[in-house]
């Protein structure tokens, strides 16, 4: 996930996205701190031509609490982040 981050920080990006990098382990548990290289195994991240923001469960965006509410554990997103009457 590091690698995945980093490279992303480093490249020429055209387009927005919403996408994923990680990896699931059976023995990884809950608990880690995310950003322990040798625990940090999923993170979400939005990207545009200007902007990179990498997310976690427990500061995924957007956060509402009735339409799109954190979940331990889980980076997730709806269709879109301006049509929570689809979700």
């Amino acid at each position: 996930v590091l690698e995945a981050t980093k490279r992303l920080e480093n490249t020429h990006r055209t387009c927005d996205l919403l996408l994923g990098a990680g990896h699931w382990n059976a023995s990884m548990g809950n608990g880690m701190s995310p950003n322990d290289a040798n625990t940090t195994y999923f993170s979400g991240y939005q990207y545009s031509a200007s902007v990179l923001n990498v997310y976690e469960w427990y500061d995924l965006e957007p956060y509402n609490e009735t339409w799109h509410p954190r979940i331990e554990d889980i980076v997730y997103w709806g269709m879109d982040w301006d049509c929570p009457g689809y979700n």
